[in-house]
């Protein structure tokens, strides 16, 4: 902190201080504003179901691709099978 030599630099700091109360102040009360908003019962359930949509489409995206890859291989594997009986079939 720099020293403070005049009255006036006393007067300076002292005004800083309180702008910077006031801003600080004013973000809380946005903050409490927004925190009483979020926690309404409406507001608090629309965000769980909108959080709980999107878990679904997680969980289906990866039951999908789960599925795709296991049929994926299933399909290479009967295909290689085939594969191998027409071949011994030919010789």
């Amino acid at each position: 902190m720099k020293k403070i030599r005049r009255i006036a630099d006393i007067k300076a700091e002292k005004m800083k201080l309180r702008i910077k109360e006031l801003e600080l102040e004013k973000g809380i009360r946005q903050n409490w504003k927004e925190l009483k908003i979020q926690l309404k019962p409406e507001t608090f359930l629309k965000n769980k179901l909108t959080q709980f949509a999107e878990q679904d489409e997680k969980e289906e995206n990866f039951v999908t691709s789960a599925v795709s890859f296991g049929v994926g291989y299933l399909t290479r594997k009967l295909t290689e099978k085939l594969v191998d009986k027409m071949t011994s079939k030919g010789r």
